[in-house]
């Protein structure tokens, strides 16, 4: 024994997230919440090149998505595992659409 003591138990990786949450579609993306006891909240964004070719684009929508989730979500779901990926109908949409789409999906005032 080398007197380190136990390993830390690690979280769900996002393949888990997409086996085990609960799947909601949307024209514009597809979302996994996965809700856990105590750990914190946590968001995934998924985005293929068949969204858009150029990276640069692609990354604008990730970060895009992961500012709303982290404003208007995070407080919400305090404990759950969030991982959104991207249709390619969402490609060239606007935050105020992805913002719209996302509290559809959640039902949330």
């Amino acid at each position: 024994m080398s007197g380190r003591g136990a390993a830390p138990k690690e979280l769900p990786t996002v393949e888990f997230i997409l086996k085990r949450g609960k799947r909601y579609e949307n024209p514009l993306f597809t979302v996994w919440k996965l809700d856990k006891k105590k750990t914190p909240f946590r968001s995934f964004v998924i985005c293929s090149r068949k969204v858009d070719k150029r990276a640069t684009q692609r990354n604008l929508l990730k970060r895009r998505i992961r500012e709303i989730l982290r404003k208007d979500f995070a407080k919400a779901y305090r404990t759950s595992d969030i991982a959104v990926r991207i249709k390619p109908t969402g490609g060239n949409k606007k935050s105020a659409e992805f913002k719209k789409a996302l509290i559809h999906v959640f039902n949330l005032p």
